[in-house]
């Protein structure tokens, strides 16, 4: 009988430290998930801003191919109108 309320009295005067090593644990785990996020959270911003880059790379590229476009057929309008005039002549 007096070995059971020694384990007793053991089991509850270890019981807040474990309570207290557990909330401790706990803690650092709520620190490495956050560190882990913002890890996440710093390549996904990256993974974005090269996905940007490309884009506003690909929105440049569009112009210029559109800007050649319209000097081609300008050059093509310029040059019916001149043989249109030059078979008027």
């Amino acid at each position: 009988m007096l070995n059971i309320a020694s384990e007793n009295n053991h089991l509850i005067n270890t019981c807040p430290l474990f309570f207290s090593r557990a909330e401790e644990l706990e803690t650092e785990l709520m620190k490495m998930v956050k560190q882990d996020n913002q890890w996440q959270l710093s390549a996904r911003v990256e993974q974005l801003g090269q996905e940007l880059a490309e884009l506003k790379q690909a929105l440049a590229d569009k112009r210029v191919e559109y800007a050649w476009s319209k000097m081609q057929l300008l050059r093509k309008c310029v040059f019916m109108c001149f043989s249109q005039l030059h078979l008027q002549i």
